[in-house]
C-alpha cells in the first residue's frame, strides 16, 4: 500500500498505534486520545440526531489519521460531519473542522467559509490546544448546515447532460481537483451511479460522482480537495 493511501480501521485499533517520543519542540498526541476527544464533543449533541456513523482511517505507514463523525436527522437530507485530521509524522498538522454529509453515502460537503479551527503545529502544549480546538469548532459547526442545504438545492435545480458533465470534469481536471487516474472512475460513477439518489441528471449527481471517488483518496489534502470541488461546482 502506498504511503499516502488510507484504509479503514476500528476504534480499538487506534489504541495499539505507538506514539513517537516527545522532545523539546515536538509532543505528538496519541491517536486514541484524539479519538476520545472527538467522542466527547459529538456525544454532547448526540441527543439532537437520530443516527451517527463513525469512521477511522490511517495511511499506509499508520502515521496519519482521519476521523469522521457523521450525525443525521430523519427529516434532513444533509447531516453534520465532524472531522479530525492529523499525524505523527509532522507532515499533516492537527486540526478539526465541521462540514456537512450526504445521508445516503457519507460524502463530505466542504465549504470554503465553513467554521474551521486549525490546531496548528505539533507543540509541547498540543493536547490542551486540541481539546480547545475541538470544542471551538463545535460552537460554529451547525451554522454551516443552512448554507450547505442551499447549495445542494441549487445543484439539484441545474440539469446536466453527458456533454455538460464532460465539461464539468474537464474543469475539475484542469484545476487539479481530480487526477488523471481518477477521471475514468468519476465517469463510471456518473454513468452508473451506485446510489439511487444520484440517478437524476443534474449537478448534484455530477458533484457526488466525484466525492464518491474521493473516498479512496489520500488523507493528506482531504479538506483542500473537497473545498476546491465545492467552490468550482458552485461557479460552474
Amino acid at each position: 500500500m502506498a504511503r499516502s493511501a488510507k484504509h479503514s480501521v476500528t476504534r480499538n485499533y487506534l489504541e495499539a498505534i505507538p506514539t513517537p517520543a516527545r522532545d523539546e519542540t515536538y509532543a505528538p498526541v496519541p491517536f486514541a486520545k484524539v479519538a476520545r476527544i472527538c467522542d466527547e464533543v459529538t456525544s454532547s449533541i448526540g441527543d439532537q440526531y437520530q443516527r451517527e456513523n463513525v469512521s477511522y482511517y490511517l495511511n499506509g505507514s499508520e502515521d496519519e489519521l482521519l476521523i469522521q463523525h457523521r450525525l443525521f436527522s430523519d427529516d434532513k437530507e444533509l447531516g453534520l460531519s465532524y472531522e479530525f485530521m492529523g499525524s505523527h509524522n509532522k507532515q499533516v498538522a492537527n486540526h478539526f473542522y465541521g462540514s456537512n454529509s450526504v445521508v445516503w453515502c457519507n460524502n463530505g460537503m466542504q465549504m470554503s467559509d465553513a467554521e474551521v479551527h486549525w490546531a496548528g503545529k505539533h507543540t509541547v502544549h498540543k493536547v490542551t490546544e486540541l481539546e480547545e480546538a475541538a470544542w471551538s469548532v463545535l460552537a460554529g459547526w451547525q451554522a454551516t448546515t443552512e448554507q450547505a442545504e442551499g447549495q445542494m438545492e441549487a445543484m439539484k435545480e441545474t440539469p446536466v447532460d453527458d456533454n455538460r458533465f464532460y465539461e464539468y470534469t474537464g474543469l475539475l481536471y484542469g484545476n487539479d481537483v481530480i487526477k488523471p487516474h481518477q477521471l475514468p472512475k468519476v465517469h463510471a460513477e456518473w454513468h452508473q451511479p451506485r446510489h439511487e439518489a444520484f440517478q437524476p441528471r443534474n449537478l448534484w449527481s455530477a458533484y457526488n460522482s466525484v466525492t464518491e471517488i474521493f473516498k479512496n483518496a489520500p488523507i493528506r489534502g482531504h479538506r483542500e480537495r473537497h473545498t476546491a470541488l465545492t467552490d468550482l461546482t458552485m461557479s460552474f
